[in-house]
């Protein structure tokens, strides 16, 4: 407590000291930029008589001077990072100090380098990182690194927190989430040194080389298809056009008809009905596709006059039925006499209703016939798709089990079993993650097979360390354009990915740090992976342990921290350097002072009060001045004479 209270009083004694100085110094320049390698002079001076002064730097310093009022720090060469010259004044036993801010910077002398850890197309709404490196940067503090895209400054990153005054290598970090708009855009970074007013003009300022960015994006919706109407022996043409990136390929489904052609041109896809005909009646469906999605499109074709041509009506016209489910469709002839019949499978049904209680023909053809009195036959096809749910929808990992390992490629297949029929199909992948829904991917499938068939749909996936526990599923829907009700979903399992990736150190410690004699410095490391990392630390090739360790300034030097996984090995070090702590001197030297001017005190003021206070008086011979001396006594004159003392009646 003694301690305590002494130590609190000699550094106030020493602050009264300090603020008691009257002296005053001005540094010309106040703040100083130079460039590594070059010359640099300060001018220190004083308004007022000194004992002297003097410049305490690591380079340039110099003595005290007496007599002087300025005095110039000049260096030849400034080859030092770390430097803050001082100059100090003494004068009337106090001093007082000032200091040159001095800034070292080395010119931007190399291009950025401007790259992305992601190889080949980006897809659309995809997360991507660009990371810009910039070596050798001194003072990284003052560095500024602008982004762009095309011409427009996207991001600015400064780097404040970098207090190493030598030369680093920095990276700034860009993360874009682009869009179809964006496919063919060149982003750059700028590295800047801002170094203020005193620094070179215009400021230090490099470039990279552009990047441009390719952007794969599903089609997006079908333009040009619309309902036609046309008369008999017409020529129909329907236009389906998507973009997509990769081009996309098209695909028509419609009912049968032996008059019709397929052309793709500028991009497009064109269906030409070459003389119509009423069996060309129907709805046409355009399906626009590449790897990462589908769409489609529908336009119903109406032939005019052909019901006059051939009076047939069928009810329904057009028919999606279920595989071993029941069947029913009638024909009969509008304002005509006519014997109805029905062609099926070379098989003729003598009456207008045909059906099945259970039809199982994956492949039906049926055809109304009519026979009229004074007419030519005529037939009329009916538009039938007989269709099977899938028997199981299944999702996992291609050639692998178990945990995947960040930045390494897996494939995740969907297998649909059992479909028919397949041109229907569409295979949709889906992502959850932080609870959010993401859809990944849509494929279908060209086969124009009638018949059950089991299809396969592969994800390509590149986990990162955010992709822990994520979760996947695929859908397979079935869409017919002619159900006129929501598609016919079965959805997968879910699978859960777990990733395994390399440790990362937080950035709990510099990587320099200064230790004062007789005291210890508490060093955390911390660590982040997948499995959880052993984390230790070692100093001269020996193990400290695991977890936090304690430094001293008896074992400066390079500490290492490891931190390990099945994964990789992740490594930071920090430099512990000595440094001396002269305040417990400061300290100790007032407190010298304080007891010095105490003995002083208490020797003076003994001396004082002996002569003053502690003296002998003798009153023989005493006689009465000019003055009434006499002694009062209780208010009244005693008559007691008083005599003024002389030296000599005193008596040590």
């Amino acid at each position: 407590m003694f301690a305590e209270t002494s130590l609190r009083l000699s550094l106030l004694l020493l602050a009264v000291r300090v603020a008691d100085a009257t002296c005053s110094l001005k540094i010309s320049p106040s703040r100083l930029v130079v460039r590594f390698g070059d010359p640099a002079s300060a001018n220190c001076s004083t308004n007022m008589g000194s004992e002297g002064m003097g410049w305490e730097s690591p380079v340039g310093g110099q003595g005290i001077t007496e007599g002087v009022q300025w005095l110039t720090w000049r260096v030849r060469k400034l080859e030092k990072w770390d430097i803050q010259p001082m100059c100090f004044l003494s004068t009337d036993g106090n001093q007082c100090h000032e200091v040159l801010i001095l800034t070292v910077y080395k010119d931007l002398d190399s291009i950025p380098d401007l790259w992305t850890n992601h190889t080949g197309p980006m897809v659309e709404d995809g997360w991507y990182h660009l990371f810009c490196d910039i070596e050798s940067v001194a003072p990284a503090e003052d560095l500024v690194v602008k982004w762009y895209k095309g011409d427009t400054v996207v991001r600015e990153e400064t780097f404040e927190k970098i207090l190493e005054k030598s030369p680093v290598n920095v990276t700034s970090t860009l993360v874009i989430r682009p869009d179809r708009d964006d496919d063919g855009r060149r982003y750059r970074c700028e590295a800047e040194l801002r170094l203020g007013e005193e620094g070179p003009q215009p400021p230090p300022r490099v470039e990279s080389r552009p990047l441009g960015i390719t952007v794969h994006y599903p089609p997006s919706a079908v333009t040009g298809l619309e309902d036609t109407h046309v008369d008999v022996g017409s020529t129909v043409v329907l236009k389906c056009s998507a973009s997509g990136n990769p081009p996309p390929q098209y695909r028509w489904s419609y009912h049968r008809a032996a008059n019709v052609e397929v052309k793709e041109q500028g991009g497009a896809s064109r269906l030409y009905l070459n003389g119509a005909l009423g069996e060309n009646t129907g709805t046409y469906i355009c399906f626009v596709q590449n790897e990462l999605g589908q769409v489609s499109g529908s336009a119903r074709v109406t032939v005019n006059g052909a019901e006059a041509a051939c009076p047939l009506e069928l009810e329904p016209s057009e028919l999606v039925v279920e595989y071993g489910k029941a069947v029913s469709v009638t024909c009969w002839a509008r304002g005509a006499h006519a014997e109805i019949s029905w062609r099926v499978s070379g098989r003729r049904i003598p009456h207008g209703t045909w059906g099945s209680d259970a039809l199982r023909d994956w492949d039906v053809r049926p055809e109304c016939v009519g026979d009229f009195e004074g007419l030519d036959p005529c037939t009329k096809y009916l538009d039938i798709t007989v269709y099977k749910k899938p028997d199981a929808v299944t999702i996992g990992l291609v050639s692998h089990s178990g945990p995947v390992v960040a930045g390494k490629k897996y494939q995740l297949q969907c297998t649909v079993e059992n479909v028919a029929p397949v041109q229907n199909l569409t295979v949709k992948w889906y992502r959850e993650e932080d609870g959010a829904t993401r859809a990944m991917k849509n494929e279908t499938f060209s086969d124009s097979s009638r018949m059950p068939t089991s299809v396969s749909s592969i994800l390509e996936l590149i986990p990162s360390r955010n992709d822990n526990g994520c979760t996947y599923w695929c859908v397979a829907e079935q869409a017919f354009a002619s159900m006129r009700k929501d598609p016919i979903e079965t959805r997968s399992d879910l699978l859960s990915i777990v990733v395994h990736y390399a440790p990362i150190i937080k950035d709990s410690f510099p990587t320099k740090m200064p230790v004062f004699r007789d005291y210890a410095e508490l060093l955390f490391c911390e660590a982040e992976g997948n499995p959880e990392p052993e984390v230790i630390w070692t100093f001269s090739n020996k193990s400290l342990g695991v977890g936090n360790i304690t430094v001293t300034s008896e074992n400066v030097g390079v500490y290492t921290c490891t931190a390990k996984n099945i994964v990789a090995t992740t490594t930071k070090e920090v430099h512990i350097i000595f440094k001396e702590d002269y305040l417990p001197l400061i300290a100790g030297f007032v407190a010298v002072i304080v007891v010095v001017i105490s003995v002083i005190f208490v020797f003076i003021y003994s001396i004082y009060y002996k002569n003053t206070k502690m003296g002998h008086y003798s009153l023989k011979n005493a006689k009465p001045n000019t003055q009434n001396g006499n002694v009062a006594q209780n208010g009244q004159d005693s008559g007691f004479p008083m005599k003024k003392l002389s030296q000599q009646n005193i008596l040590a």
